[in-house]
C-alpha cells in the first residue's frame, strides 16, 4: 500500500490530501471509497479528471498485470517532475514497456533470491 498526495476542491480552494492505493480488485474504482468519504465527511471532492485518471492506470494495471499502487507512485512522481500538469495516462502509455519490464526484473530478482 502507497499513500499518494492528490489535489482537492475545498470550497473553491486546492488543498493535498493523502489517498491510500492498493490493489483494488478488477471491478472497483481505486479510490472511491476515499473520495465518498472526503465529500460526506469533509466536504472535499477529487476533480473528475484525477478519478477518471486512476480508472485508466486501473484499467492498465490489469491489462499489463502490474501493480496498481507502483503504476499511481510513477505516474505521480513523473508528474509532479513536469513543469506543466500532464494527464497521468498519457505518461503511463508513453512508458508502458519500461515500467513492465522494471517490474518483471523485480520479480526475477525476487524469485532468484528466494532459491
Amino acid at each position: 500500500m502507497k499513500k499518494l498526495n492528490l489535489p482537492c476542491q475545498f470550497n473553491g480552494q486546492t488543498q493535498d490530501v493523502g489517498f491510500y492505493v492498493g490493489n483494488p480488485k478488477a471491478d472497483n474504482h481505486p479510490i472511491q471509497n476515499q473520495s465518498h468519504w472526503l465529500s460526506s465527511e469533509r466536504g472535499g471532492s477529487v476533480s473528475p479528471n484525477v478519478m477518471d485518471s486512476f480508472s485508466r492506470i486501473h484499467e492498465l494495471s490489469l491489462q499489463n498485470k502490474v501493480p496498481f499502487e507502483d503504476l499511481c507512485e510513477f505516474a505521480i512522481n513523473s508528474a509532479n517532475t513536469e513543469e506543466e500538469e500532464t494527464d497521468l495516462t498519457d505518461e503511463l502509455l508513453e512508458n508502458k514497456d519500461k515500467i513492465i519490464d522494471e517490474q518483471l526484473s523485480k520479480e526475477k530478482a525476487i524469485l532468484e533470491n528466494n532459491e
